[in-house]
């Protein structure tokens, strides 16, 4: 049996800047995770919205970024590719696939999700960029 939950990680709401969502300690009581990211605007000249996984460490607390323990797939199930960020590697959605852009990205094969608090973060950028999206995570916990 599989015990699952959803968790918010952005309601609906416009971003102007980069920013991050709340800590998730809830992940500790789970194994797998699939994240799903839907923007629904954008505007701005050349508007670029970078999202990343992060964790913490229970030691320092210093934030980790996972993004690459991730495989993204769009909403036709073609691979996305990450890109390179001061931050670590990012999923990028870039004004020529916006507004409507969607993502879903599930832990890749043989990874279990170990870790205590879980971060979303994204990164804003381009000229007065505004970005609408909807982020949530579905934790499934197995053996249960």
């Amino acid at each position: 049996m599989t015990k699952t939950s959803t968790f918010s990680l952005h309601d609906s709401a416009a971003v102007t800047v980069t920013g991050q969502s709340r800590e998730f300690p809830e992940i500790e009581n789970f194994d797998q995770i699939v994240i799903y990211i839907d923007i629904s605007a954008a505007s701005g000249t050349t508007p670029t919205f970078d999202f990343m996984v992060k964790v913490r460490n229970p030691v320092t607390g210093d934030l980790y970024n996972i993004t690459d323990d991730f495989e993204f797939r769009d909403e036709n199930g073609a691979l996305l590719v990450l890109t390179a960020t001061a931050e670590g590697n990012a999923l990028r959605f870039i004004s020529a696939t916006l507004p409507g852009a969607e993502a879903r990205g599930k832990l890749k094969s043989g990874l279990y999700l170990v870790d205590k608090a879980l971060v979303a973060r994204w990164l804003v950028g381009g000229t007065t960029p505004s970005f609408t999206f909807t982020a949530f995570a579905v934790a499934g916990a197995f053996g249960e």
